[in-house]
């Protein structure tokens, strides 16, 4: 057969047959690797879903976990007086209930506003703010004894924490006056009453 002889056009049909085979079987293998790699990103998202579900779960977990560890002992500050509301009248009340009972002379106080607390140390409170009240007595007592009996019956009686910052005691005579009623030491203490709130509460 000789190069004239060749039919064009059946040379032609089969060309372009060709080439449209050629252009699907790229099309379809285009498509394919594009559907794929969307299955393969959907998976990968599927499972970083699933992951931080899983995450979410395990966070929740651990919460509960805290809940049931430190629940009671929340529940302890918070009958104590330390989480909440600072509650002045009973403090107060206290100190003349103490100073009844004990006897003591004199019990003055003087309670200075409520401050936020900055301890010297570093303290996480992301979720809550501690703030203290400084309170001041004044106690004229018969012996430096009643001085420990009043903080023992404070810590009892009284709702909230405390600490002592200072004490100063003064003997007002050489010798020890027995009589009931006498002054012998004259004490001044400063004290921090603390409180525990979660911010935004008030």
């Amino acid at each position: 057969m000789t190069i004239n002889k060749i039919d064009w056009a059946y040379l032609r049909r089969a060309t372009i047959v060709l080439s449209v085979v050629t252009a699907l079987s790229l099309g379809l293998a285009l498509i394919s690797y594009i559907y794929v790699d969307n299955k393969r990103y959907l998976n990968h998202g599927s499972q970083a879903g699933l992951l931080k579900m899983k995450a979410k779960h395990q966070d929740a977990v651990n919460q509960l976990h805290l809940v049931d560890n430190y629940l009671s002992d929340y529940q302890a500050l918070e009958k104590k007086g330390f989480i909440g509301e600072e509650n002045r009248l009973n403090w107060v009340e206290t100190l003349g209930a103490i100073a009844k009972k004990k006897k003591v002379v004199t019990i003055e106080y003087n309670i200075k506003a409520l401050q936020p607390y900055r301890p010297a140390y570093k303290v996480n409170a992301s979720l809550f703010k501690i703030n203290s009240s400084e309170m001041v007595l004044h106690m004229k007592l018969l012996h430096e004894r009643d001085l420990l009996d009043i903080f023992t019956e404070l810590n009892r009686l009284a709702e909230g924490i405390y600490d002592i910052k200072r004490c100063k005691m003064q003997r007002q005579h050489r010798s020890i006056v027995y009589d009931e009623g006498a002054t012998n030491i004259v004490a001044e203490c400063t004290l921090n009453w603390f409180t525990l709130q979660a911010k935004g509460s008030g």
